[in-house]
């Protein structure tokens, strides 16, 4: 079963930003949309891959598209892929906005771009950059034919919002309506080492050829964006960067693409952990899916190329005691095989994320919850790291989803000891499932209502009447056989004044 084409995205007018590299298209994007999603370099060639995103404006909303830039002296290979690219975002678009530099004026490759833009049919805007008020000349740009030029500053926020209003009137977009919260797609971001196929994953679930794929490790630099519909229900798959160690990182755009691959961890809902089933576990992926549990996002670990078992002589049930023994710590993940050339395994991916969403956002009672940890506690008591003994459960009680978390009222104050937390994670799982979502459990001190007492009164016992008649129980006399003193009142030694 073939997953069914994106439903949000297709409904909204598509503008395509093109352009030669480093005249600002991915600036531009981030500008428009809000927020840092393209990577911006000075080094041309940084964005490979289309970036989609939303822009919102004045009650209006248009879909934009950010493509590589085009040049001859870029890296052939990726120049021949960013082409394709780009040829697929321009026929996509309902309007064609070709940028231009205003520092460096109008170039051959501008003029190309022209040309191969004009061929196209679709509605060109012609959009001068770094033209900070306007004080460069721009008028040799009006030889490519595309009419007045409109002159802006993607960096300084000069002329976008007039750029805006123009956009909006040429694609006719649509006043924005109010989704409701349960429509919304569940967004996971496909992460693990480079050169596992997280990229030619996304463009199985996809359909199409939506991230560059080559043999090169770091291919893939942005985050890319694809809403993907299956069985009627909307996903938002997020293609993140191979995450590899510091020093292998070759320029900055590689550590921007680490941060940008670790920020969309951070905005997902569910993390799908991409592991080779050729390579095996190696220490990267340990570490990757350290960042997921730290991240407290629900996980579902899929091992891909699984095509390739047969000639590996590796079986699903090696496969699973490897990965239990080599990341303990996320022993609650459902592993898939999976494999991305053939598509196998793409329905049970999907099953397993949902299930990892749903698990991740449970919320459990409070008399179930408190029964089955009285019960664990009886059997193992709760321990310190420091071992302080006599610690008792008062009550429990979830005070958040998304992840899980559970607060203990305990008598003490202290550190819960590790085989402690892990035991009753253990035991929570047991009765409730949770399975594919961390579980956070913090510890809080229940105290006396009145606070601390300073100090405490003797008790007091009734005076005996010497006249004979009964005892009212208003005469009372403090016991002088209590254990407890009296506090003591402050003497006052100063010498007295001279009168």
């Amino acid at each position: 079963m073939k997953p069914e084409s994106t439903t949000e995205t297709d409904a909204l007018p598509l503008v395509a930003v093109v352009g030669r590299p480093n005249v600002g298209k991915s600036t531009l994007f981030n500008r428009l949309t809000g927020r840092r999603q393209a990577i911006v370099d000075s080094k041309p060639g940084s964005t490979r891959d289309r970036a989609y995103g939303r822009v919102e404006w004045q009650r209006k909303e248009f879909s934009i598209v950010d493509t590589g830039g085009l040049s001859p002296g870029a890296d052939e290979l990726f120049l021949k892929l960013s082409k394709a690219q780009a040829d697929v975002a321009i026929g996509q678009a309902a309007l064609v906005i070709l940028l231009v530099d205003a520092q460096s004026g109008l170039l051959p490759d501008d003029q190309a771009l022209a040309r191969k833009v004009r061929a196209s049919g679709k509605p060109v805007l012609l959009v001068i950059n770094k033209a900070e008020a306007k004080r460069r000349e721009t008028n040799e740009f009006a030889r490519l034919g595309f009419g007045e030029p409109f002159p802006i500053s993607a960096e300084h926020n000069e002329g976008i919002g007039d750029l805006l209003d123009l956009v909006c009137e040429k694609v006719e977009a649509p006043e924005i309506v109010e989704t409701d919260e349960h429509a919304r797609p569940i967004r996971v971001a496909l992460v693990g080492r480079t050169n596992v196929g997280k990229s030619s994953m996304l463009n199985r679930l996809v359909g199409e050829e939506r991230s560059i794929v080559s043999p090169v490790s770091g291919t893939t630099r942005d985050a890319v964006d694809s809403e993907v519909a299956w069985q009627g229900k909307p996903y938002l798959f997020v293609d993140t960067a191979g995450i590899r160690k510091v020093r292998l990182l070759d320029d900055g755009a590689d550590h921007v693409a680490v941060v940008l691959a670790k920020r969309a961890i951070d905005r997902a809902e569910v993390c799908v952990l991409l592991v080779s089933a050729e390579d095996g576990m190696r220490e990267m992926d340990a570490t990757i899916a350290g960042l997921v549990q730290e991240s407290g996002r629900a996980v579902v670990v899929a091992v891909n190329k699984w095509d390739l078992a047969k000639s590996l002589e590796k079986t699903a049930a090696q496969m699973r005691e490897e990965f239990s023994y080599r990341v303990k710590f996320l022993e609650y993940a459902p592993v898939v095989l999976v494999s991305a050339k053939t598509g196998m395994g793409r329905k049970d991916l999907f099953t397993a994320i949902d299930r990892a969403r749903s698990e991740w956002s449970r919320r459990i009672p409070t008399g179930p919850l408190n029964r089955c940890l009285q019960t664990a506690v009886a059997r193992n008591p709760i321990r310190f790291k420091k071992g302080a003994e006599g610690v008792n459960l008062l009550y429990a009680a979830q005070i958040r989803v998304d992840p899980p978390t559970f607060t203990l009222s305990v008598n003490r104050e202290g550190e819960l000891h590790f085989s402690s937390e892990r035991f009753l994670m253990n035991c929570l799982r047991k009765e409730f499932g949770f399975q594919g979502t961390p579980i956070r459990i913090w510890l809080r001190v229940r105290r006396s209502r009145s606070g601390p007492q300073s100090f405490k009164m003797r008790k007091a016992v009734p005076r005996p009447r010497t006249d004979g008649k009964p005892n009212s129980g208003k005469e009372m006399v403090q016991d002088t056989s209590s254990k407890f003193e009296a506090p003591k009142t402050r003497i006052d030694k100063r010498r007295p004044r001279r009168s």
